[in-house]
C-alpha cells in the first residue's frame, strides 16, 4: 500500500473527530475546528515525512468542500440534527470554500517559498583529466561522444535530473556552471572540450563569455534556440552554435520534400543552398543590421508556378 493511501486514511479518522467531538463537553466554535483540521493535517503530513511546502500546499487544497457535503447536510436537515438556519451558513461556507480555494492556491503559489531539493551527498566536481565537460546533462550529446570512447564530466544545477540520471547510470556532479571555480575544479582549464547543454539562454550566454575571457583556449560548444540568441554564443566565441528551431525545421523540410516526392539527393542539394543563403544573411545580421539579406530569402509572394523536378 502506497505512503499517500496510507495517509489519505489516516487523514479521515482525524477529520471525524474533529468535526464531532467537543472535549469534555465545551462549545466548539467555527473557527476552533477549522484550527483543529488545520494543525491536524500538518501532523499527519509531517508524520507520514512530507515537507513543510508539502504540508502548506495539502492544507490550501484540502479547504475546499466538496459537493458532497450538500447531500449531508441535506440528509441532516431532514432527521433534525441541524436547523435550516444552520443548513443555510454550513452551504454558504462550503460555497465560499470553492470560490476561495483557487484563489488561495494562486497566493500559495506566489508567497511560498519554493521547495528546494535537497543536494546532500550528491557527487562535486571532479577534475577528470582531459575530458570533454558538458555543462548541464544532455543525455543525447553525450551518446555519440560516449560511443567513440570519450571520457565526460558533466555538472548540473539540477538536483532531480543529477538523480534521474544516476538512475539511468550516469555520474553527474552539482555545480554551477557560470561560476569560474566549479568550471576549473570540474576540468576547464584543460578539457578537449566543453558542451554548454542548458535550457537557461541568459545563463548559457553568461558560460559562453566566461570562457571567453578566462579559458580562451578551450573550444566551446553550444546550443541555442534560435537566430536571436544564437548570435551570442557566436560573439563570445563559441564554435558554430546549432540553432535546435532551425535544425528541427530543415529536418522536417526533408521530410515534407521526401513524401511530395523529391529524391534524396535533389532534397540534400535543396538544404544545402537553403543553409548556404542562411550563413549569407547571418554574417550581416551579426554585425547589427537585422534585416540584411532579405534578397537571399525564398518567398511565396507573386510566386510563379513551377515544375517540382
Amino acid at each position: 500500500m502506497s505512503i499517500l493511501l496510507l495517509e489519505d486514511l489516516a487523514i479521515v479518522p482525524l477529520l471525524a473527530m474533529i468535526a464531532f467531538l467537543a472535549p469534555g463537553g465545551k462549545t466548539v466554535t467555527m473557527a476552533d475546528r477549522a484550527a483543529g483540521v488545520a494543525i491536524g493535517l500538518s501532523a499527519v503530513a509531517r508524520l507520514f515525512r512530507a515537507s513543510h511546502h508539502k504540508a502548506v500546499e495539502r492544507l490550501v487544497l484540502i479547504a475546499q468542500g466538496g459537493e458532497f457535503t450538500f447531500v449531508l447536510y441535506a440528509a441532516a436537515l431532514s432527521v433534525g440534527l441541524i436547523t435550516t438556519a444552520e443548513s443555510a451558513t454550513l452551504t454558504a461556507v462550503i460555497i465560499l470554500s470553492m470560490v476561495m480555494t483557487p484563489l488561495f492556491v494562486i497566493l500559495h503559489d506566489r508567497l511560498m517559498p519554493k521547495a528546494q531539493l535537497s543536494t546532500e551527498g550528491l557527487p562535486a566536481p571532479e577534475d577528470d583529466g582531459n575530458a570533454v565537460l558538458l555543462v548541464g546533462f544532455g543525455q543525447v550529446v553525450s551518446q555519440p561522444l560516449l560511443r567513440m570512447g570519450h571520457r565526460l564530466t558533466i555538472i548540473d544545477t539540477d538536483p532531480g535530473a543529477i538523480t534521474t540520471a544516476r538512475d539511468f547510470g550516469f555520474k553527474v556532479c552539482f555545480g554551477d556552471g557560470t561560476r569560474l571555480d566549479i568550471l576549473r575544479a570540474a576540468g576547464a582549464g584543460h578539457a578537449h572540450a566543453l558542451v554548454i547543454a542548458i535550457d537557461n539562454q541568459g545563463a548559457a550566454t553568461r558560460i559562453a563569455r566566461l570562457l571567453h575571457e578566462k579559458c580562451p583556449l578551450i573550444p566551446a560548444f553550444a546550443g541555442s534556440f534560435d537566430r536571436r540568441h544564437s548570435m551570442q554564443p557566436v560573439r563570445a566565441d563559441v564554435k558554430e552554435p546549432i540553432r535546435e528551431a532551425y535544425e528541427s525545421a530543415l529536418a522536417m523540410g526533408a521530410i515534407l520534400l521526401r513524401h511530395l516526392g523529391a529524391a534524396d539527393k535533389r532534397v540534400a542539394e535543396t538544404l544545402t543552398e537553403v543553409r548556404l543563403r542562411d550563413a549569407d544573411r547571418f554574417a550581416p545580421q551579426l554585425a547589427g543590421d537585422s534585416l540584411a539579406g532579405r534578397d537571399l530569402m525564398l518567398r511565396n509572394a507573386g510566386m510563379a508556378l513551377e515544375s517540382s523536378d
